[in-house]
């Protein structure tokens, strides 16, 4: 089975992801956590993402390094959320 998942919010705030149908809360953003790791991932892959809008000569290149970047930081999450779900069940 194919394994989708669906970020909202995140940051210092928090948030909450959607892996498979099932809600999983992403806490607060601390960099010192997987979690945080991959939100600080997320963001810059985000800023990549934002400048290859505006430089057309490299957006290739900068879309790539931030698909790349966002697919490990989704990794990491699902990861840290799977883990979550073990340690609640």
């Amino acid at each position: 089975m194919q394994e989708i998942v669906v970020l909202f919010g995140g940051g210092d705030a928090g948030g909450f992801m959607i892996i498979n149908g099932k809600i999983v809360r992403i806490p607060p953003y601390n960099p010192e956590t997987l979690v945080g790791s991959a939100q600080a991932v997320l963001s810059a892959a985000n800023t990549l993402a934002q400048a290859a809008s505006v430089n057309k000569e490299l957006s290739g290149e900068l879309n790539a390094v931030s698909l790349k970047l966002a697919q490990e930081a989704i990794a990491q999450l699902t990861k840290g959320a799977t883990q979550g779900l073990a340690k609640s069940a």
